[in-house]
């Protein structure tokens, strides 16, 4: 019976001291680092996030890391400015105002009458 016991001891701190040692001398994962994406890629993507076409396109700095930036002319009409990380994601979109052309004013024109009478002093 001792024999069993003992033997049962030997198999069971054989077996924890494998899976510790197992453990302590396995490798750290290493972090996933991917390729940062291309201009092309980042402007496939930004071009995914608004249909348009590209107008104008620079590296940038943004919350003190870069991104690319794309000034989209969008399908619908108007401009949308659309930041593109590293990583390949969108970090902020921004629709771009432009100066509207002045409309016409809807100040009531004077008549030849009222001219005629603004000269009579009336």
């Amino acid at each position: 019976m001792n024999k069993k016991i003992i033997a049962g001891a030997i198999l069971s701190a054989a077996l924890t001291l494998g899976g510790a040692g197992g453990a302590v001398f396995a490798k750290p994962k290493k972090p996933k680092v991917s390729k940062p994406v291309t201009i092309e890629q980042a402007q496939a993507i930004a071009l995914k996030k608004v249909p348009g076409s590209v107008e104008n396109s620079k590296t940038d700095t943004l919350k003190g890391k870069t991104a690319y930036m794309f000034e989209i002319s969008r399908t619908k009409g108007g401009l949308t400015d659309v930041w593109v990380n590293s990583e390949g994601k969108v970090v902020k979109t921004q629709k771009v105002k432009t100066p509207k052309t002045e409309k016409p004013s809807n100040k009531m024109k004077k008549t030849k009458k009222m001219k005629e009478e603004d000269s009579d002093g009336k």
